[in-house]
């Protein structure tokens, strides 16, 4: 076992821990070390902590984390048996069985504290990146216009967590890509994101989050299919559930608009935008209007 008996005790809530089989333990440990922390540290710092000898202070930031993964990962296993004739479930008769909804809170309430763990653990990547060159640096997005969660705090608050911001990486360089650079043009967007521009690059970066955030949010559902109640869906509503896509998309577009406001307005103090992206309005033309892909 990476983990002793004792560390899930001290970092799982005791009432849980009664009869707990360390056996399972053992066995979902190494599902949940390569399952989850392969994303968030790569896969040669996690051989290095499943090995004899992994780093101390950087062991003490994963213990955490990997205790709370690995009873989620065995929680729908601790009751189940295979017999000679199925799958069974142990009963014992002086207990009433948990209800499905008070396993999905306990589900829950360990994701919850796995993803705090997981975010001080990325803090710690973050601030000793030189001690560790082989970390994949997954929490960070340089060349970026938010290259960091605490850049994207700045704008809308997810308590500068990282595992928030590594699920919104993707949706920010599609932003940047697909609706930034169109707006802007590729010129002036590389402009603002090595530049310290204090007037319009603060309001693109707002755009830029709620536009990343409504492309995490957005159903990925058909119109009408019920949301499935799952342990990814569940996953999905604890870390998203602070606004809906179309408030995020119009709250996108009122900064874009303040942001060209501004930059048509004062086209002398920025060349490049004049020359890539500005185009005089046609007579009767309403200025600043934009299209949203």
């Amino acid at each position: 076992m990476i983990l002793t008996l004792n560390e899930y005790k001290q970092y799982l809530p005791l009432q849980t821990m009664q009869n707990y089989n360390a056996t399972i333990t053992e066995t979902h440990e190494v599902r949940a070390l390569y399952k989850w922390f392969v994303k968030y540290l790569g896969s040669g710092l996690v051989e290095t902590i499943a090995g004899d000898d992994p780093p101390e202070e950087l062991f003490q930031k994963v213990k955490p984390a990997l205790a709370n993964l690995t009873y989620l990962e065995a929680l729908p296993f601790l009751n189940l048996v295979l017999t000679g004739s199925g799958f069974g479930v142990i009963s014992n008769q002086s207990l009433a069985p948990a209800s499905a909804d008070r396993v999905r809170a306990l589900a829950a309430g360990l994701f919850e504290a796995a993803t705090n763990f997981l975010d001080s653990l990325l803090e710690f990547m973050e601030e000793n990146t030189e001690d560790y060159p082989d970390w994949n640096q997954c929490s960070l997005s340089p060349g970026s216009l938010i290259p960091n969660a605490t850049v994207f705090d700045s704008r809308i608050k997810i308590n500068n967590s990282r595992v928030k911001f590594i699920s919104l990486i993707p949706h920010i360089k599609e932003v940047e890509t697909l609706q930034l650079a169109n707006i802007l043009s590729d010129e002036f967007l590389s402009e603002l994101i090595l530049g310290s521009d204090q007037n319009v690059k603060p309001l693109v970066e707002y755009a830029c989050a709620y536009w990343a955030w409504e492309r995490m949010v957005a159903p990925s559902f058909e119109p009408g299919e019920k949301k499935p109640e799952s342990f990814i869906y569940a996953e999905k509503k604890l870390l998203y559930a602070k606004m809906d896509d179309l408030q995020a998309r119009k709250t996108g577009e009122a900064y874009m608009l303040q942001a060209l406001g501004y930059l048509n307005k004062n086209l002398d103090l920025y060349p490049t935008y004049k020359e890539f992206a500005y185009e005089a309005p046609y007579e009767n033309q309403q200025e600043n209007g934009f299209f949203i892909t």
